[in-house]
């Protein structure tokens, strides 16, 4: 059975490369004042507040343009029954 996916529409504020290894991109959601406005549709859900994260990669943290605008999707992963899994890696 597949969970709903919840997606979110963000914006690309900030990708700090000042660190040789290490990137830090923020993202700010997406809001629009026009009701027909393909962004008005993801207001209910949005966060309320900046989503970071952190990429070690230089070529992936190159996709992350600042000023443009992203879909970021969220969705369960499959979890054995009785697994007490808290997303450590194993």
């Amino acid at each position: 059975m597949l969970d709903k996916i919840v997606r979110f529409k963000m914006r690309v504020i900030d990708n700090d490369r000042s660190e040789p290894t290490l990137a830090r991109v923020l993202m700010n959601s997406v809001f629009d004042s026009e009701p027909q406005n393909e962004n008005d549709k993801y207001i209910p859900g949005e966060p309320q507040g900046p989503f970071r994260f952190n990429l070690k990669d230089a070529k992936v943290a190159d996709l992350f343009k600042v000023g443009q605008d992203y879909y970021v999707d969220f969705t369960t992963t499959f979890q054995e029954e009785g697994s007490n899994d808290a997303g450590e890696n194993s």
